[in-house]
């Protein structure tokens, strides 16, 4: 893709991720109730805008574009908007192009708000599932840096999206790439249980209780650079039969950094702060 979706860790953020996520969502499925669109429907004269009326995840994903188009234009300096608007305009040529084949449309959507950079992905909201899964969306996360810190989290539809994205075959045409990623979503939908996952954690002893087992980090190696900061390497001591874990996907070492820094940020500040862990 063109336009990275790796967004800073802005919380305001969160509000677009959800909002991107169910108005994709919606335009997964039909219906035609209580939709709303960025342009009048009882003016609508063109194929597309009429199709776009009578679709609820059309018009959806039309007030979603709008809105990310109008935010860049307001921060744009004169020349890049004059690009900007040049090539709304084309798109929206584009858009009339599909007539009322909706999904031509929603693969149009979903490229332009790559290009416009509209964030579909919060990482402070993040915790990794797994290392060849990805991340999932934190639900709710409470008495973080306590003896009880508790995360629940499970894989929602921007997740999906953000993993689709990623492993999308770089092609130059960019309708290629986003007809590649609504497929990729569509299929993993399919297969998606959105099941709620559980982690706990003692901060206090930086201990760790995940759906894995129970680990404890009980050392760090540091390794010097010659070029950035150093790197982290950590050993966990696993309750279940008190080996230690190394530092490899195998042995799920990255799910227990995400977790500890998750519901043990102070503690996970102390130890790595201005370090890189793996």
């Amino acid at each position: 893709m063109n336009a990275s979706i790796r967004q800073g860790g802005r919380p305001s953020l969160r509000r677009w991720s959800l909002l991107i996520a169910a108005t994709l969502w919606l335009s997964m499925a039909q219906g035609t109730d209580g939709h709303a669109q960025s342009f009048a429907c009882d003016a609508a004269n063109k194929v597309d805008e009429k199709t776009i009326c009578q679709n609820a995840g059309l018009a959806n994903l039309d007030v979603v574009a709008a809105s990310a188009f109008k935010a860049k234009a307001r921060k744009a300096a004169p020349a890049d908007k004059t690009k900007l608007t040049t090539d709304q305009t084309a798109w929206l040529k584009d858009r009339e192009s599909c007539g009322s084949d909706t999904q031509c449309m929603e693969i149009l959507y979903l490229k332009r708000m790559l290009e416009l950079d509209a964030p579909l992905v919060d990482p402070t909201f993040k915790i990794l599932l797994g290392a060849h899964i990805g991340d999932a969306t934190v639900v709710t996360l409470e008495h973080t840096n306590t003896e009880n810190a508790t995360v629940m989290f499970r894989r929602e539809l921007a997740d999906l999206v953000e993993d689709c994205n990623r492993n999308a075959t770089p092609r130059d045409n960019d309708l290629a790439d986003a007809r590649e990623v609504v497929t990729c979503v569509r299929q993993k939908l399919q297969n998606n249980t959105e099941q709620l996952t559980r982690r706990r954690a003692r901060c206090g002893i930086n201990t760790i209780y995940t759906e894995f087992g129970n680990y404890t980090l009980v050392a760090t190696h540091a390794i010097e650079q010659k070029d950035g900061p150093p790197l982290i390497q950590t050993d966990w001591k696993n309750h279940r039969d008190e080996k230690l874990a190394g530092n490899c996907s195998a042995c799920r070492t990255p799910e227990m950094i995400s977790t500890f820094k998750v519901l043990c940020p102070i503690a996970y500040k102390a130890k790595f702060d201005g370090a890189s862990v793996y």
